[in-house]
């Protein structure tokens, strides 16, 4: 037993297709924060350094035991005592720099593991809901947003770190196999820049905003209840989650189509449609 839930169908995947082609890959869990991973996350029973090995094991991989030496590398950004006041006091629009996380450190090691051609993904756990700002603008400052193999910072620390350590252990399957070819490259990079729009576009930087002029649409709309408008509410999180991409992704080639299927603002159907 472990924390987590709406990530186990990445899983229960990542595990079929271990065993199907008689891969396990190897992950090194490499932390931005040495306090974060003693810390025990929102809506968890025990410390994310507890946990992530579970979401390792029952994918189908196993743990490094050298950082140079894995198949891949998670990138873990955990919560702290400072991210979890973000969570509740501060606006997670702005961006914060705190004491017990060391970015340049973290760059230094990302170089590295490129430099040996290791891929890396990265599990955003600091924040529940959505992605923790800082480090997305220090990532995409340093052009590191393509470099990438994979993101997730989506629900709670394990439904993020239980869905990019599916997409990577599958990644790693492919390559293995001699099954990473272009068009499945191609796939695992749509399905990064759907997390990074989501995650990181319609939760931290469109849906509290949107939240707030909601009574420039219609009536009596709130968060949980968009009443008879989410055609409307739709079309303008459609409008500002495009400049989002515009900014952060010029050149992707897509534009996101957002939906509200549960007609509240919480979560979302996202969509790409080629330009």
């Amino acid at each position: 037993m472990y924390p987590g839930a709406d990530e186990i169908g990445c899983t229960l995947i990542a595990r079929a297709i271990c065993n199907i082609t008689g891969v396990s890959p190897s992950i090194w869990l490499d932390y931005d924060s040495n306090t974060g991973k003693i810390t025990v996350p929102s809506y968890e029973d025990r410390t994310i350094g507890e946990t992530a090995p579970h979401h390792v094991l029952n994918g189908g991989a196993h743990l490094a035991l050298a950082p140079l030496e894995c198949d891949a590398v998670m990138l873990m950004h955990p919560p702290t005592t400072f991210t979890q006041r973000l969570e509740k006091e501060l606006d997670r629009r702005e961006i914060y720099l705190e004491c017990e996380r060391n970015f340049p450190a973290l760059l230094d090691r990302m170089q590295r593991y490129f430099e040996k051609g290791i891929p890396c993904f990265l599990a955003d756990c600091a924040i529940p809901n959505g992605a923790d700002k800082s480090l997305m603008q220090f990532l995409f400052e340093q052009n590191l947003l393509s470099a990438l193999q994979g993101y997730s910072g989506w629900n709670t620390s394990s439904n993020a770190l239980g869905t990019v350590m599916a997409h990577a252990i599958a990644y790693i399957c492919a390559q293995k196999t001699g099954r990473l070819t272009q068009a499945v490259q191609k796939k695992s990079e749509e399905f990064r820049l759907y997390r990074y729009l989501e995650d990181w576009g319609y939760m931290v930087e469109v849906r509290k905003t949107l939240t707030e002029n909601l009574s420039q649409i219609g009536e009596n709309l709130s968060f949980l209840s968009l009443a008879d408008c989410e055609p409307q509410v739709a079309e303008k999180a459609t409008e500002m989650l495009c400049g989002f991409a515009r900014k952060y992704f010029p050149g992707c080639g897509v534009s996101p189509v957002v939906r509200m299927p549960w007609n509240r603002m919480f979560e979302v159907e996202l969509a790409l449609k080629k330009i």
